[in-house]
C-alpha cells in the first residue's frame, strides 16, 4: 500500500477534525468520512494537459464515498481558506444524499422530464445536473450555515454558470459579484427572472419545475453544446462533482429502476430512459 503524500495527510486531518461537526450540521447522515485523493477530471485532455486549472473537479462522489481533490484546493489558494473550501464542497455533496436527488428513482424522473424539453440525451443530462445542483446549494444556503456562496463567488464561469450564479444572487439575496450583462454584453436578466420564480425546494413540484428550468436554459445549453462540439466534444467538468451512476450502489440502482418502472405510465418512456443510461448500467454490471 503506497503512503499518502504529506500534503494529502494534512488535508485529511482537516477533514477528520471537521467531520463530526459537519455530520451534526446535516443531522447525522450515514456517510463515511470523506477522503483526499485523485479524482476523475473530464476537463483534462488525454495528453495530460489541463485546459483550465480552475476547472478541475473539486469533489467526486462514488456511492456514498466523497473524495476531495487537492489540486482543486490549490487552484483556489488565496481566494478561500482551505477549511472554508473543503466545508463548502462537503456541504454540497452531503446535500445530494440527504435532499436532492436523494435516490436514483428521483434522478431518473428528473432526467426524463428534462429530456422531454431538450430532446437529446447529453443536453438533458446537463440540464438535470444544473437543476440538482441549484436545489442542493439553495437548500444548504437556506437551511444551514455554509461557505457555498463564497465558493460560487470564486469559481470560473461560462455563460450557463454565470446565469446560475445570477439566479443564486437573486434567490439567496447574496452578492456574488455577477454583473447584469456578461463579457459579450448579453443581458440574461429575463432568463434569470423566469428561473427565480421556480419553487426549487418544493419536492412535490420537481417534475414541473425541471421542465420550466430546462425550457428557460435551453438556448444557453444548446449554445454551450455547439461550442463544446467545436472544441472536439470536450466539455468542462463540474467543479462540485459530476452526477452519474457512480453516486449509487448496485442495490440503489436496482431499486430505483423498479420504482421508476412502477411510476412511469408508458413502457416506451421507461425503455428510452434505461437505454439512455445503458452504457453506464453495463459498466456497473
Amino acid at each position: 500500500m503506497t503512503e499518502k503524500p504529506i500534503e494529502e495527510e494534512r488535508l485529511q486531518a482537516i477533514i477528520e477534525e471537521m467531520w463530526p461537526r459537519l455530520k451534526r450540521k446535516h443531522l447525522f447522515p450515514e456517510i463515511p468520512v470523506p477522503k483526499v485523493g485523485k479524482v476523475t477530471d473530464l476537463s483534462i485532455e488525454e495528453d495530460g494537459k489541463d485546459d483550465s486549472t480552475e476547472r478541475r473537479v473539486g469533489l467526486e462522489m462514488k456511492e456514498k464515498q466523497m473524495t476531495i481533490n487537492p489540486s482543486f484546493l490549490s487552484s483556489l489558494k488565496g481566494k478561500m481558506t482551505e477549511e472554508g473550501l473543503i466545508e463548502a464542497l462537503l456541504d454540497h455533496g452531503i446535500t445530494h444524499y440527504t435532499f436532492c436527488p436523494w435516490d436514483f428513482q428521483t434522478h431518473l424522473m428528473l432526467y426524463a422530464e428534462a429530456k422531454k424539453v431538450m430532446g437529446d440525451k447529453e443536453s438533458a443530462k446537463q440540464a438535470t445536473n444544473y437543476f440538482i445542483d441549484v436545489i442542493a446549494d439553495t437548500h444548504c444556503v437556506k437551511k444551514r450555515a455554509t461557505e457555498i456562496p463564497e465558493l460560487h463567488r470564486n469559481l470560473k464561469k461560462g455563460n450557463v454558470e454565470e446565469v446560475i450564479a445570477s439566479l443564486y444572487q437573486r434567490i439567496w439575496g447574496i452578492d456574488l459579484g455577477i454583473p447584469s450583462s456578461n463579457k459579450e454584453g448579453k443581458d440574461h436578466s429575463e432568463i434569470v427572472r423566469r428561473l427565480a420564480r421556480i419553487p426549487y425546494l418544493d419536492r412535490s413540484r420537481w417534475s414541473e419545475s425541471i421542465r420550466k428550468f430546462t425550457r428557460s436554459l435551453k438556448p444557453l445549453l444548446l449554445l454551450a453544446q455547439q461550442e463544446q462540439e467545436a472544441r472536439g466534444g470536450k466539455g468542462d467538468s463540474n467543479p462540485q462533482g459530476e452526477h452519474d451512476m457512480n453516486h449509487y450502489s448496485y442495490e440503489e440502482i436496482d431499486e430505483g429502476l423498479r420504482e421508476y418502472a412502477q411510476k412511469t405510465m408508458g413502457l416506451s418512456e421507461f425503455r428510452e430512459v434505461v437505454e439512455d443510461f445503458s452504457t453506464e448500467l453495463k459498466e456497473l454490471g
